[in-house]
């Protein structure tokens, strides 16, 4: 084909491109003219909707407006028999409403309903209502409300303006189950309105198409003129500008480009090879050595079959063309993966097989997607193997799964492809109702925060169980900023939370009563305070006294029935406002929240004492209640019921049943307390050892009045308070756990004074120190024990250890233990306070003591009874028997020792012979009463 027939027949297509354009030029005006049609109609439309929707908004502000003028009581008036018409309030609100027609001329009537067991009930009207709408209308409009508990309007539709009115109805709240407001209005001006708006509209519209059709009309018919007056001689530019673009293209073109034919064998003909640089780079062949090898030779043998057949499908018109990818062998020998593209050159000469082919060059994608399949299948293992379930989720509420992984089965019972797909299970479904908006909270705020969450919840699987999972996952969002998608992993911890959940539970529970326990009454302190509760509030402590008594009268399992019934008779005068706390075996406390006043408070009080008075076990043994009121931002729950205990401790014991609130002084004995505690600190710690120290108060052998030993008392000199009472500080010691540091000083202190009175040779004589119950059930206190007398060189027989009577009941057997490997280490051991106690003849047969130190009251008893009265002598009979040595204490008159001496008594300890004094003055008491023997 030679270049004047091409010239010719480019010139045709040229004439047939320029026909082609002129009508998609008038296709494009047409399409364009139905588009501003459409545009018209759909803007007389919105502006319908528009002014509709105004002209809603404006019957809502009037009807709410309206009700918000009627006292929610004026409902509360309605009793069915219609005498409510004569109510002043009724009367009031009737002309109200009739008063708010009259001047507003849009309004047709007014009617307000009530809702009595769920139907509407005709209270007030006024108006023409109901005329202009039919009944069905207005009773569907209120019908509706009433269904939907919200607002409900109705306009008509644009026919049936002004015929029609409008109406609404609005919810009322009041007594009883409220009521609906119905509000009528003329659609006259709306109507009147939209025919203004319309017109001007419609003409502006017109004015509009009419000036587009003549612009479109002259631009078409300008245009074509010109066309006409360029074609000739742009088309001769056009072909020279191809023939150059397509030169310029051909050789600087990226990829390799060849123009070739072959012959019938399939073979490249040599001097058809026509081929640009990038070919050559790819191929790695001159343009000499591509015409001395056929195409075969250059693909790789596992391509040559499948390119051959396509070749040939190609030639023979077949097919159009074809493209591959496949490997080649470059001249050097090398394998690279090319993209080739075969096309006719020469589409409608089907004699002439000279084609094009495209070669790209895609060795470095292929070995990304090699590596990319390659990370896909280990990415493939990982998922498969991780504990649990991955997830991708929309952050839509719905939480529709966009990928899942495997582990969806052994988690929720589902296999992935149930949670993919338009019919899939959406995962929110899975969430147990009661948790589904507190974790699409959570997933929520860390969308908004762009953060990380962690979240608890439970799940209902496919068998309908119920399983605990741990959510945690990470937003991720797009280059601008906006949140894609979520992607996390949820693992069961179904096993581990219901644990947790127990230990919960048995830690906010007493286990005797099952009622909240003690470190739940701090807990719900603390969230009552983050949660920003106020309201007035106070504890009621009540202290059974004396429980050992009831274990000692009844037995550990009934007295256990005994706190049972009680904790369930205090559930049962617990009111909507208050809580119960079982905070120890033997004491309650009441929280109440909201009361009015201190009043309401001794009211509860009254009928607790009345219902423990009315127990014949609790009447036995009383009970101390306390009452502290607080601050709504107090949320330690160890203070409250520390101060509401203090309070039990200052009721009247004279007294069954007593109560008491907290008051000032209290506060200052607790202040006292804080002071002592802090500076008890110091002392155990070891920093201010000389503010505890020992005096020794004589213990007498009544046979011949000699010194046979020494009780260790200890005493505390604040900086503060001055000197402060054992009976003070030695409580707060064993409640704050420093007895052990304390009573370690005291024993060295002992200790030491043992060593002195062996210097002085007083060598029979024996120092009795006291123990805590506290120290003796530490696993360590035989062991430190031993250790410290080793230390001292002093042999345990000449150290007494006392423990005191009322201590050991709750701890009778382990205790009892401990005092016999204390006594086969040759300590000797002695029960203080003796009688005061409730322990029961037999059990104190069997406790392992040496000593039983008679009380001071038993003294005091003897100079009030006469001696045919007075028990001390029982008491002094009975322990001889059991093989006790008896000391007696609080010894101060003469009566008392002869009284003493003559029943056998074997020690006294006592003012009579001498006040506890200091380690110096013992050991000159011990040498002046020895000089005088």
């Amino acid at each position: 084909m030679n270049a004047e027939s091409r010239f010719r027949k480019k010139k045709e297509m040229l004439k047939r491109g320029l026909g082609k354009i002129k009508s998609t030029g008038n296709l494009v005006f047409t399409v364009l003219l139905l588009v501003v049609i459409l545009f018209g109609l759909m803007f007389f439309y919105f502006e319908f909707e528009t002014i509709t929707g105004e002209y809603e908004v404006k019957l809502e502000t009037m009807a709410y407006a309206l009700s918000s003028g009627i006292p929610k009581e004026v409902l509360d008036r309605y009793n069915g028999d219609g005498s409510y018409a004569d109510d002043k309030l009724y009367r009031e609100v009737t002309e109200n409403i009739k008063t708010y027609v009259a001047k507003n001329e849009d309004i047709v009537g007014v009617s307000l309903f009530v809702i009595r067991e769920g139907q509407l009930i005709p209270f007030i009207q006024t108006g023409d209502i109901n005329n202009h709408v039919s009944k069905n209308c207005i009773h569907e409009v209120i019908k509706s409300a009433l269904d939907n508990n919200t607002k409900v309007s109705y306009v008509p539709d644009f026919s049936d303006i002004p015929e029609k009115s409008a109406c609404i109805a609005v919810p009322v709240a009041g007594g009883g189950s409220g009521g609906f407001l119905a509000l009528e209005t003329s659609t006259a001006v709306l109507y009147e309105q939209i025919k203004s708006q319309h017109l001007i509209s419609v003409s502006m519209f017109v004015l509009i198409v009419i000036l587009y059709i003549i612009v479109g009309i002259t631009f078409m018919r300008s245009g074509s003129l010109r066309e006409d007056k360029k074609r000739i001689s742009e088309s001769v530019n056009d072909l020279k500008e191809k023939e150059m673009l397509f030169r310029s293209v051909f050789e600087q073109a990226a990829p390799g480009i060849s123009i070739n034919s072959v012959d019938e064998e399939l073979d490249t003909v040599p001097d058809s090879v026509n081929v640009n640089d990038s070919f050559k780079r790819i191929t790695g062949y001159t343009l000499e050595q591509l015409k001395k090898i056929s195409w075969t030779e250059m693909t790789h043998s596992d391509f040559v079959d499948e390119e051959r057949k396509m070749m040939q499908d190609f030639l023979q018109g077949n097919i159009d063309g074809y493209q591959m990818e496949k490997k080649i062998v470059r001249a050097d020998g090398t394998e690279s993966w090319i993209n080739i593209a075969v096309s006719a050159l020469y589409p409608d000469n089907q004699q002439d097989h000279k084609y094009l082919c495209i070669l790209e060059d895609i060795g470095n994608r292929k070995k990304m997607e090699s590596s990319l399949a390659e990370s896909e299948k280990d990415k493939a293992i990982l998922i498969s193997n991780v504990p649990g379930m991955l997830f991708r989720i929309g952050c839509e509420k719905n939480w529709t799964l966009q990928f899942v992984s495997s582990g969806c089965l052994e988690l929720t019972g589902y296999p992935a492809d149930r949670f993919m797909g338009k019919e899939g299970i959406i995962f929110g479904q899975l969430i147990i109702p009661e948790y589904s908006e507190y974790v699409y909270k959570k997933v929520q705020q860390a969308v908004a925060d762009r953060a990380r969450f962690s979240i608890e919840y439970e799940i209902s699987t496919a068998s309908g169980e119920r399983k605990w999972i741990s959510n945690q996952g990470q937003i991720v969002c797009g280059t601008d900023g906006k949140p894609l998608y979520v992607e996390g992993l949820a693992i069961d911890i179904d096993e581990s939370k219901k644990r947790e959940l127990e230990l919960r539970y048995i830690n906010e529970h007493h286990p005797l009563t099952d009622l909240y326990s003690r470190s739940y009454f701090s807990f719900l302190l603390n969230k009552e305070l983050e949660e920003g509760i106020v309201d007035k509030k106070a504890a009621i402590f009540i202290n059974i006294r004396n429980f050992s008594l009831l274990n000692a009268t009844y037995g550990y399992a009934a007295a256990e029935e005994i706190i049972k019934e009680l904790a369930e008779q205090l559930r049962l005068l617990c009111t909507d406002n208050c809580r119960i706390f079982h905070i120890s075996i033997d004491r309650f406390v009441l929280y109440v929240k909201g009361y009015e006043g201190k009043q309401e408070l001794v009211r509860m009080c009254n009928k607790i004492t009345a219902m423990l008075y009315g127990r014949f076990a609790t009447r036995l043994v009383g009970a101390s209640i306390g009452v502290y009121e607080f601050e709504s931002h107090m949320a330690d729950g160890e203070i409250v019921i520390r101060n509401a205990s203090i309070a039990a401790e200052h009721t009247d014991r004279t007294k069954v049943f007593s109560f008491m609130f907290f008051n000032a002084d209290m506060e200052k004995k607790i202040m006292r307390s804080n002071i002592i505690e802090e500076e008890l600190a110091e002392v155990s710690s070891g920093t201010e050892k000389e503010k505890l120290y020992a005096v020794f108060q004589p213990i007498v052998r009544l046979s011949d009045d000699s010194i046979a030993g020494f009780e260790a008392l200890a005493r505390f000199n604040s900086d503060i308070l001055g000197n402060v009472p054992p009976n003070e500080f030695i409580p707060i010691a064993e409640e704050k756990q420093y007895i052990f540091g304390l009573s370690r000083s005291i024993i060295r202190q002992s200790l030491e004074f043992v060593n002195e009175l062996s210097k002085k040779g007083a060598d029979d004589v024996f120092v009795s120190v006291n123990i805590s119950v506290i120290q003796l059930l530490h696993e360590d206190f035989v062991a430190d024990i031993v250790n410290l007398v080793r230390e001292y060189s002093v042999n345990p027989d000449k150290l007494v250890l006392e423990i005191t009577e009322t201590k050991v009941a709750r701890n009778y057997a382990k205790i009892n233990e401990k005092l016999s490997l204390l006594q086969n280490e040759g300590f000797k051991i002695a029960m203080d306070d003796f009688g005061t106690g409730y322990s029961s003849l037999a059990r104190e047969s069997e406790m392992n003591v040496n000593y039983v130190k008679i009380d001071k009251y038993f003294m005091d008893k003897l100079l009030v009874y006469d001696e045919n009265q007075a028990v001390t002598s029982d008491i002094i009979s009975m322990s001889h028997k059991l093989g006790y040595y008896i000391v007696a204490e609080g010894v101060e008159y003469t009566e008392q020792k002869e009284y003493l001496k003559k029943y056998y008594c074997d020690y006294m300890q006592g003012y009579l012979f001498s006040r506890p004094i200091s380690a110096k003055d013992a050991l000159l008491l011990v040498k002046k009463h020895r000089a005088r023997a």
